[in-house]
């Protein structure tokens, strides 16, 4: 089930958060990879800043919703990488998260009257975030392709070196066998 199947009225969200913030937290300090601890980190400052909003809760909710898939595509997909590949995919997803925070606070720091008077602006940024994390998940597909298209000419070259040192290792025997 996804984080967004469950969606809940804005007043039970805090349970869930605080479960989510603990569980991020808990990802960052139990981890033994450093690439892991910012993107945590900005997961956790990300749901708090919308744990303060007071309109459009349904799009901000649904906001946070993928900055947490965003997260867990992040995780799943580290699996085969290199780690020189999670830290620059931490590295974009922790941007990532970041700009939707930027974008956030000011929203989240207004009055209820004014963020209720300024909810087309809110709109606005909350579909420019949205962009960005399809923007981030788009460059790990891109990343993806390449990994996948160097993992084949390494398999190409292997294979030609394999088949190279069968046919020496033939050719060998041939010249050591007595002709009949």
């Amino acid at each position: 089930m996804t984080p967004t199947a469950n969606l809940r009225p804005a007043a039970s969200l805090a349970p869930s958060m605080k479960i989510l913030r603990s569980s991020a937290a808990i990802l960052a300090n139990v981890t033994p990879a450093p690439w892991a601890a910012p993107v945590a980190a900005a997961l956790v400052a990300v749901i708090d800043m919308f744990a303060q909003a007071k309109a459009n809760t349904s799009a901000m909710r649904k906001l946070k919703d993928r900055c947490v898939e965003l997260v867990i595509v992040f995780q799943e997909n580290c699996n085969d990488a290199s780690n020189i590949d999670k830290r620059k995919g931490a590295n974009v997803v922790t941007s990532t998260l970041e700009r939707v925070k930027q974008r956030m606070t000011r929203w989240a720091s207004m009055s209820k009257l004014e963020q209720f008077l300024r909810q087309d602006d809110i709109s606005s940024d909350i579909h420019k975030c949205h962009l960005d994390i399809t923007d981030c998940l788009t460059n790990f597909q891109i990343i993806s392709h390449f990994g996948i298209h160097a993992w084949q000419e390494e398999f190409s070259a292997t294979y030609k070196d394999d088949r190279n040192e069968i046919v020496q290792y033939l050719s060998d025997i041939k010249t050591r066998m007595p002709s009949f």
